[in-house]
């Protein structure tokens, strides 16, 4: 992925070594400064910037739409006439990084005080963790609605089979977050229940919290290995106690 752009008499160019990135990975990039001007050329504040930001903000140019949570400062550069300097940087993402989606995304933003642009960068799920979504998709046949961002994460809208066990569940946003070696679920179920204060029969939607945490081995067998059977069991321990508390 690159950029460029042109401020007083630099050329400013970027590129990141790649088109996407997951959760936990390590974001490397290069900036390189042009001054295609006949004379030396100061610039005081250069910087590359990891930002979150609402998409819709970047468009309508909100001044503090970006909100850097992590910058490379290149420090004050004297380059001579025709000159090109260039620099390495890297970001490392973390575990639980927020991941794009339709309305916020990070961005890198490079530039100094006068004049900047940006790149929206692309963040995706641990793939752990859409594999975990498969199972509930094919052993339980969940449909998988949307995927949204969140500050833990991701959070996934998960639709029920239209089957009797699940009559009582409208919808799950499933939100795992990685807490160390342990991967902590959150369970938000919008559930069906019998309106008993009505003359008559009719359902009310409420909403159900149910957490779980799992060791390392509890989750896995290795590097993005799932212990299959014991999520099933977890997830099938999880609709029990979900009945228990609707009914």
């Amino acid at each position: 992925m690159k950029g460029t752009f042109f401020s007083q008499a630099i050329k400013w160019e970027i590129e990141l070594s790649g088109q996407e990135w997951i959760q936990n990975s390590l974001l490397l990039g290069k900036i390189s400064l042009h001054n295609q001007n006949s004379e030396e050329f100061t610039i005081s504040t250069p910087r590359v910037s990891l930002c979150y930001a609402d998409i819709k903000k970047v468009h309508s140019k909100d001044k503090d739409a970006f909100k850097p949570e992590i910058s490379f400062d290149l420090h004050e550069q004297k380059i001579k006439p025709n000159e090109k300097i260039e620099f390495k940087f890297e970001f490392p993402l973390k575990e639980n990084t927020p991941i794009s989606d339709k309305k916020k995304s990070y961005f890198i933003v490079y530039g100094d005080e006068v004049a900047s642009s940006s790149l929206q960068i692309n963040i995706t799920p641990k793939p752990i963790l859409i594999k975990i979504i498969s199972l509930l998709e094919t052993f339980h046949r969940f449909k998988l609605k949307e995927v949204k961002t969140s500050l833990d994460g991701a959070e996934f809208i998960l639709i029920p089979p239209t089957s009797k066990d699940f009559a009582f569940l409208d919808q799950i946003t499933f939100i795992p977050q990685f807490e160390s070696e342990d991967l902590i679920f959150k369970f938000l179920m919008q559930v069906k229940k019998i309106d008993m204060t009505s003359p008559v029969t009719s359902f009310k939607k409420e909403k159900i919290a149910i957490n779980k945490r799992l060791h390392l081995k509890e989750y896995s067998l290795g590097k993005d290995y799932l212990n299959q059977d014991n999520l099933l069991k977890v997830f099938e321990i999880v609709f029990t106690e979900a009945k228990v508390k609707n009914s």
